[in-house]
């Protein structure tokens, strides 16, 4: 669904698609979507008033050292 929605906003907007993050502004709400580098998608709802876009890509970064962390654990852990 979200590849749809990426594909359908592409078309639609009348904006470029950079750096693989995006919004879709209604009357009502505003659909912020980033990928990261990784592939990973990340999607939230807001008010029309925000800007999300930063805070996509911190969350996305934290997600991404929090793994990393737990690969490095998970490693240990078992060559113990």
């Amino acid at each position: 669904m979200l590849f749809s929605l990426r594909s359908f906003l592409q078309k639609i907007s009348p904006d470029d698609i950079d750096d693989n993050s995006f919004s879709y502004r209604t009357s009502k709400y505003k659909l912020n979507y980033y990928e990261s580098p990784s592939g990973l998608k990340l999607v939230m709802n807001t008010d029309l008033n925000s800007t999300p876009k930063e805070l996509l890509k911190t969350i996305y970064s934290q997600v991404s050292s929090a793994s990393r962390i737990l690969q490095f654990l998970i490693v240990y852990l078992f060559k113990r």
